[in-house]
């Protein structure tokens, strides 16, 4: 019986790796275990834009490489220049989904900044972070 059970477990082991999706880093890799957000560019730089310039908005680009469905609950910015939008719901393994960024520079201070966008999920680090960089001038 302990042989059979065995048997059982290894063969399940097998067949629920063969059906997890394959990771965007480099082969040979390990599937993230649970939910995990992988950004194309964490950094997304919106470079110089006049003060009185129409609402820019950039998609970011993300990647379930995990095992398990993907669900943003919050995305928090640091001013209320810089905004993130999201779709409610879940981004299965394998997936790609995107948060708009949107920069008002009516709103924003003049001259350089970064401001992070804070995106909180069901992931087990909780936390990912997308920095907007621009220049604000006159």
């Amino acid at each position: 019986m302990k042989r059979l059970l065995s048997y059982i477990a290894a063969a399940t082991v097998i067949a629920l790796a063969a059906a997890v999706p394959a990771r965007a880093a480099a082969a040979g890799d390990e599937p993230v275990q649970g939910a995990h957000m992988q950004f194309k560019e964490s950094l997304v730089d919106l470079g110089t834009i006049a003060s009185d310039a129409p609402k820019r908005t950039v998609e970011v680009v993300y990647l379930n490489d995990g095992t398990a469905p993907v669900v943003i609950t919050e995305a928090r910015t640091g001013c209320s220049c810089v905004t993130a939008a999201y779709k409610r719901g879940k981004v299965m393994p394998g997936e790609q989904g995107t948060i708009a960024v949107t920069l008002d520079p009516a709103k924003a201070p003049e001259g350089k900044f970064f401001r992070v966008i804070q995106i909180f999920s069901n992931s087990p680090t909780g936390v990912a972070r997308v920095t907007v960089k621009a220049e604000i001038k006159k």
